[in-house]
């Protein structure tokens, strides 16, 4: 009995990490967690304030959305934003035409930020 506890114990990490609908180095999820959700409003970006810039969780993402959230902390004047040190969990909607929202702020459209590629 103790020996299938141990199992279940090491198996269950490796089938919740596989679960994941966001892959690395990708702001919108790559499928729905439910039927009928919308993918283009289920991004996340997760960054952190610090004294001289901003630090995202994962390096990984599109250059062109590093450089919308950027605009956004430029942007919002609100106090809730100006911590430093805190870890924000911004929520990223594509809209028509590209038009790219965080936090219902727009920010510009992707089409008109230049990538590094």
């Amino acid at each position: 009995m103790k020996k299938l506890l141990y199992i279940a114990l090491f198996i269950l990490p490796l089938v919740c990490e596989a679960q994941f609908s966001r892959q690395k180095g990708q702001v919108f999820k790559s499928r729905p967690d439910y039927p009928m959700e919308n993918l283009d409003k289920s991004g996340e970006i997760v960054v952190t304030r610090t004294m001289y810039r901003l630090v995202f969780e994962d390096d990984t993402i599109p250059d062109a959305y590093k450089k919308m959230v950027e605009r956004f902390f430029r942007q919002v004047f609100s106090n809730e934003y100006k911590k430093i040190g805190v870890q924000y969990h911004l929520k990223v909607e594509k809209r028509a035409f590209g038009d790219i929202y965080i936090e219902n702020e727009k920010v510009g459209n992707i089409k008109d930020i230049p990538t590094s590629k």
